[in-house]
């Protein structure tokens, strides 16, 4: 998935966001996503996750759409309507339908990380965390599952 910088292709960090309400969450998906070679940067809010994003190039944004208050799902249609070239990935409950179509329809989204069983846990076993092990992802050249 989000591999590691080991071929001549690659000549910069691949540049990672991540939205999440709980700091617990975002240190599980930064920690798997740091061993793949990408620079993560962790934001709290909408506000803040926007304002990097006009500081920073961004290859990829991870956003938590289970809390509507956190604005996950608005930062995900933010990037698919305003530059296409970043990736977008959500984080959800598996069982959550709605909101995953959602984040597919308004947000372009290529891939869900899912909590585990009601908790703020990412499930590794499922999900674009899954894939990660197995390569899916080559940065911005395949970012679908």
């Amino acid at each position: 998935m989000f591999s590691a910088m080991n071929d001549q292709r690659q000549k910069r960090w691949k540049k990672c966001l991540i939205l999440t309400g709980d700091a617990h969450t975002g240190e599980q998906l930064a920690m798997l996503l740091e061993s793949h070679g990408w620079k993560i940067s962790q934001v709290h809010s909408d506000r803040e996750a926007y304002e990097r994003m006009l500081r920073e190039n961004i290859d990829a944004v991870i956003a938590d759409i289970d809390g509507v208050d956190l604005g996950g799902l608005g930062v995900l249609s933010y990037c698919h309507h305003h530059d296409r070239s970043i990736a977008t990935y959500a984080v959800t409950p598996i069982d959550d339908g709605y909101r995953k179509k959602l984040a597919r329809d308004l947000g372009g989204c290529r891939g869900y990380f899912y909590l585990a069983n009601d908790s703020h846990d990412i499930d590794t076993s499922r999900g674009m965390a899954a894939g990660i092990a197995s390569g899916l992802l080559e940065g911005r050249e395949r970012c679908g599952v």
